[in-house]
């Protein structure tokens, strides 16, 4: 399913009325991440790097592959969902979010490729 399916098959859900959604999971865990974020942001920023331990909370969130395909072990989420989870990063850190926006467009980028150049990556 390309993110463009899996966008309209989550406006058909959401006029169903569906809420549980995976994109409703997604979001609260990007929620339930926030304190411990915003608790580390001045040392992320004193550090001049995201703390390795934002960077594993990220990854166990499925933030950095929230995008990427579920045929490679993504969420395969829709664009929006992923940049409202930007923007709940980035008001509890602007740096997280800045660096999970980056590294989480990596996989949707590569899943862009023609199939040839998916091998070279």
């Amino acid at each position: 399913m390309t993110a463009l399916e899996s966008s309209t098959a989550q406006d058909q859900q959401s006029a169903t009325g569906d809420t549980s959604t995976a994109s409703d999971e997604y979001l609260d865990g990007i929620r339930e991440l926030l304190p411990a974020i915003a608790g580390r942001a001045e040392r992320t920023e004193r550090l001049g790097s995201v703390p390795d331990e934002t960077i594993a909370e990220l990854q166990a969130a499925k933030v950095l592959s929230a995008l990427q395909p579920k045929q490679w072990g993504g969420l395969e989420l829709d664009p929006t969902t992923y940049f409202q989870g930007v923007v709940l990063l980035g008001s509890a850190c602007a740096s997280t979010g800045w660096v999970a926006s980056v590294l989480g467009l990596h996989p949707w980028e590569v899943a862009c490729l023609h199939q040839i150049g998916r091998a070279h990556v």
